[in-house]
């Protein structure tokens, strides 16, 4: 409501009119108003005017998620849930034949399979363009509807439930371009191949935390796909043909087999794992095998788990890897009691160009003596005329910690940045994290353009 006032002849009092200018605005504008309420507040306002009696049933975006209360007893969960299951019913019987633009839903375990069955089934039905279906519980496969997967407006889907999906011989989405599975459960068939081969724009394929039960093998092929992000416990073989590949996330497991074509437009890798699995005793190359169909890329995330496979690879192996002539920035996330070492300097001899190294979680510093391979037998190119910015997380002050500080600076020829800082606890400490900084700053430096920093 906005408040008008009318002037009056001198000696009146001044009236005051309301005049509802809000009501009047057409239906797309007072969408866009809605767009920023809880969609439960949003069909409240049907009771504010005549005018926005039917206003809620068009809205283009119907996202409900937590709408139980947190601190439920089991009987109030049960009572909330029937009370949300009725709204829902109501919310699409009296929805108007608009199109829905997203839609998200979070369902619990007392929700009805056939309900929600019918209300995505009508979520469909209205052209739907983006989709999301949420659960901490375990779901029949038969709550998803079949026509769900011949959606011809659909262009993101994500369904993240442990739910067994059934996917109909006759996939057919022509408009998706995300498509996010976690937590899904495959049992039969290649589901996954048969939902990428039949997207013909997908741009972005998340498999996150999917249990593949008889299948052993991912096979993905896509020509338009851009973003990977792969998270599976166990499969023993990944075969990708993803030439327009430009970001690419493996964690999860180290499978026993890679058959990856090249991915000539690669920008991020991320290689996160896990765990390396027991094959890694019978063949201990898988992981450079995996490395190798990276060469392109220009900024790599390694973790620990995978550089610790690497350390086991076979000279040979690595001295066949080809050179990553585009990788100028390295990030090596030492999350787990792996010796990195070896790895780590073969993998700077290779990387020519490298301009930026941090460790961003931190070194082991019971694992980076000369030991565990922390020693330099050939200077890599890079230290000798690329690499600018050093960093080290997490910095805890150990000897060892700067010794592997030391090894860098003393060789690195063009550095201009190295970059301390410090652990919370050897923060708080100011006399030693004072003691450590003068002893960084006596360590010897190649670049006489170095910049210490410590915070």
């Amino acid at each position: 409501m906005v408040l008008k006032k009318e002037k009056q002849p001198e000696g009146s009092s001044i009236m005051v009119r309301e005049e509802d200018r809000i009501s009047k605005l057409p239906n797309p504008l007072l969408h866009h108003i809605l767009f920023f309420l809880p969609f439960k507040n949003i069909v409240c306002t049907c009771v504010l005017a005549k005018r926005w009696r039917f206003v809620w049933s068009s809205v283009p975006n119907i996202e409900i998620g937590h709408w139980c209360s947190p601190d439920a007893t089991a009987r109030k969960l049960y009572m909330e849930t029937i009370h949300f299951m009725d709204f829902m019913d109501r919310l699409f019987r009296f929805r108007d034949m608009s199109n829905i633009g997203k839609f998200s839903l979070s369902c619990n375990k007392h929700c009805d399979e056939d309900r929600v069955h019918s209300w995505l089934s009508a979520v469909v039905r209205h052209n739907v363009v983006e989709f999301s279906l949420l659960s901490k519980d375990e779901r029949d496969s038969s709550m998803i509807p079949l026509l769900l997967f011949t959606c011809e407006t659909l262009t993101m889907l994500k369904i993240e439930m442990p739910i067994y999906v059934d996917v109909p011989t006759n996939v057919h989405l022509p408009k998706l371009k995300v498509l996010q599975l976690i937590n899904i459960r495959f049992t039969a068939g290649p589901l996954i191949e048969k939902l990428c081969s039949n997207c013909l724009v997908l741009e972005e394929l998340e498999i996150n935390n999917c249990t593949i039960e008889d299948i052993m093998e991912i096979s993905i092929s896509s020509h338009t796909l851009k973003r990977m992000f792969i998270d599976v416990p166990l499969c023993h073989q990944i075969d990708i043909d993803a030439p327009s590949l430009e970001v690419f996330q493996h964690k999860g497991t180290l499978a026993e087999v890679y058959d990856l074509f090249s991915f000539p437009s690669l920008i991020d890798a991320n290689i996160s794992l896990s765990d390396i699995n027991d094959w890694m005793n019978g063949d201990h190359n898988i992981a450079t095998n995996l490395l190798g169909h990276l060469f392109n890329v220009k900024r790599l995330v390694a973790g620990s788990c995978f550089l610790g496979a690497l350390s086991c690879a076979d000279d040979n192996a690595f001295g066949e890897l080809p050179s990553f002539h585009n990788l100028t920035c390295l990030e090596v996330v030492w999350s787990s009691p792996d010796p990195i070492g070896s790895a780590l300097m073969r993998l700077l001899q290779i990387s020519l160009k490298l301009e930026t190294l941090v460790f961003s979680h931190g070194i082991d510093a019971r694992l980076c003596g000369e030991d565990n391979g922390w020693k330099l037998t050939t200077v890599p190119e890079c230290l000798l005329s690329h690499l600018r910015v050093l960093e080290f997380h997490q910095f805890c002050g150990d000897q060892r910690e700067i010794g592997a500080v030391k090894l860098f600076s003393e060789n690195a020829k063009v550095l201009q940045s190295l970059i301390i800082y410090t652990s919370s606890a050897l923060s708080r400490d100011l006399s030693s994290k004072l003691q450590v900084e003068e002893q960084l700053q006596m360590l010897p430096r190649a670049s006489s353009n170095c910049k210490l920093t410590v915070q």
